[in-house]
C-alpha cells in the first residue's frame, strides 16, 4: 500500500495559515479543491498544496472542474514540493476538463492565487500516486 500526503497551507492575506494533512494510497483517489468549492472562493487567497508520494512513485493530479477569473486568479502546478520547483502548468480562466498533470518525481506543488476582486467556483481535483515501472 503506497501512502502519500497532501499538505495544504492557506494564506488569507492577514497572516493566518491553515494546514491540512491528507493520506491516501495508490488504489484510492484523494481529492482537494479551492476554498468554498463549489461556491465562490474568496478574494485575496494564496493556497498551497504539496502532494508527496512514496519512493518509487510519481504524483498524478486530475482537474475535474476549473473556472477562475482569467489572468488575475490562477493555479500554478509545479514539479516538486518547493516554490522554486519547475513549472508544469499555469492555469487560469476556464479549462477543458478532465486535465491530467503528472510529476517526474515524488512531489507536486499546487498553488492557487486570487486577487482582490471577482471570484468564481474555482476548481476540484483528484490525486493519486502512480508507481514508476521497474522500480516497484
Amino acid at each position: 500500500m503506497a501512502i502519500f500526503t497532501v499538505f495544504l497551507k492557506t494564506f488569507l492575506g492577514r497572516g493566518a495559515v491553515n494546514q491540512v494533512d491528507l493520506n491516501a494510497d495508490a488504489i484510492n483517489v484523494g481529492m482537494f479543491n479551492s476554498p468554498n468549492f463549489p461556491d465562490l472562493y474568496d478574494n485575496k487567497l494564496d493556497c498551497v498544496w504539496v502532494i508527496t508520494a512514496p519512493p518509487g512513485h510519481t504524483v498524478e493530479v486530475t482537474f475535474t472542474t476549473f473556472t477562475t477569473e482569467i489572468l488575475l486568479d490562477y493555479v500554478q502546478v509545479k514539479d516538486g514540493g518547493l516554490d522554486t520547483s519547475p513549472l508544469i502548468e499555469d492555469l487560469t480562466g476556464q479549462q477543458t476538463v478532465p486535465l491530467k498533470l503528472s510529476s517526474t518525481g515524488t512531489q507536486m506543488r499546487v498553488e492557487f492565487h486570487s486577487d482582490v476582486s471577482v471570484t468564481f467556483e474555482g476548481f476540484k481535483a483528484n490525486y493519486i500516486a502512480l508507481s514508476i515501472p521497474g522500480l516497484i
